[in-house]
């Protein structure tokens, strides 16, 4: 049989050669030659489907839409670390709104400018901070709004 032909029957969940990664007849791979005493136990593979490390991240991507997707899709809304990232996303897209909000009105306008400058790049460096943390597998419990997220658990 052409390599190339039996690399393209290759199926999800058969057991591969560690080589050429052609599926095996027995214990012995048709393609390299290549004998298994004991074949190497099939890897249930799971496509389309994102570590939780992964998810988590995503959680903070878009704020309160992405939060809002990873609390729908099915295989994530059951996982307790997704769904507290998800959580807390969702929860401080409001608390900064009504923190640029009341700066908007106690602010003196001279300074006005600065400080939402200064409370943007707080929140791209929070943001960038908690998609790292997230995707690194450390939970960052936000005060206030994290603790309230691990209730909801």
């Amino acid at each position: 049989m052409i390599p190339w032909a039996t690399r393209a029957k290759l199926t999800i969940g058969m057991i591969n050669c560690e080589k050429c990664q052609v599926p095996l007849d027995g214990t012995l791979c048709l393609v390299c030659g290549a004998n298994y005493e004991s074949a190497p136990a099939a890897r249930p593979a799971q496509p389309g489907r994102l570590s939780d490390n992964e998810a988590s991240a995503i959680c903070y991507v878009l704020w309160t839409f992405t939060g809002l997707i990873m609390l729908i899709l099915r295989p994530y809304n059951k996982n307790k670390v997704v769904r507290f990232h998800a959580v807390q996303a969702i929860v401080l897209t409001p608390f900064w709104l009504a923190l640029i909000f009341t700066v908007g009105l106690f602010c003196p306008p001279e300074y006005s400018d600065t400080v939402f400058m200064a409370i943007q790049f707080g929140t791209l460096a929070l943001w960038a901070f908690l998609i790292g943390m997230a995707y690194s597998g450390k939970r960052v419990v936000i005060p206030m709004i994290g603790s309230w997220a691990e209730k909801e658990l």
